[in-house]
């Protein structure tokens, strides 16, 4: 099935397929190319027509992050919106490594020794992409153009990415838990999807990026609480409501 898509004003669309490839299809869904690889969960489509997806590495050893222990490596990929041939990918436990994110290179490692059978080798489970494309009028200052939000529910953090300098510029583990689909408000707050933070239950939350702090949250009506253990989508409507 299609996780996420993304329709062009000329009424092409590009699908990251969960069977692990990205397609890009016209109007009357001709293929127009297909990008081959272990994608999964989200993209986004940058102005200028290059996509960014989630892929994951075969399962590998990553020195830096445990010696010994092979695990699934995350990374972002950008390609070209025309062709759909590779440009760039960024390993995303590699760069937290030389970004000296010591807490959440912690939290993983310890994710990762709670976990039996295949959830070992799958630490980060990034489930989220979004490219930053303008600062917040008054946000945190290192949410600038181009960079990434990215999501790790496995520890319940988000994370920014800046790819020109391939280093990690920005993370928060807040009141959520095992969290979807962050996105950057005008007003510099980020709108996540909760999954598990409220127990028995789910949420949709308003974040302070810079505080951590929920400003605002919806959790269903009294006598029917909201609830999605896990997956789930938000979006902020024209309006103002979620």
């Amino acid at each position: 099935w299609w996780r996420t898509a993304h329709v062009f004003p000329n009424g092409d669309l590009v699908a990251q397929v969960e069977s692990g490839a990205v397609l890009r299809v016209d109007a009357r869904s001709r293929l127009l190319w297909e990008f081959a690889a272990n994608s999964h969960h989200d993209l986004d489509v940058a102005d200028d027509g290059r996509v960014v997806v989630l892929v994951q590495e075969p399962a590998r050893v990553v020195p830096a992050f445990q010696p010994r222990a092979p695990v699934r490596e995350d990374a972002v990929a950008w390609l070209a919106g025309a062709t759909g041939r590779e440009i760039d990918r960024i390993p995303l436990l590699q760069t937290l490594v030389a970004s000296r994110r010591t807490g959440l290179l912690d939290a993983l490692r310890a994710y990762r020794a709670s976990q039996r059978g295949p959830r070992r080798l799958d630490v980060m489970h990034t489930n989220s992409v979004e490219i930053v494309r303008a600062a917040p009028r008054d946000g945190h200052p290192a949410f600038q153009p181009g960079r990434l939000l990215l999501s790790t529910p496995t520890i319940d953090a988000l994370f920014l990415l800046d790819p020109a300098a391939r280093r990690v510029v920005w993370q928060l583990r807040g009141e959520f838990r095992y969290q979807h689909d962050p996105r950057l408000l005008p007003n510099g707050n980020l709108l996540v999807f909760d999954n598990q933070g409220a127990g028995e239950t789910s949420a949709v939350l308003e974040v302070d990026a810079k505080t951590g702090r929920t400003v605002a949250a919806y959790r269903g009506a009294p006598g029917a609480p909201f609830c999605s253990r896990c997956c789930g989508r938000v979006q902020r409507l024209a309006n103002g409501n979620p």
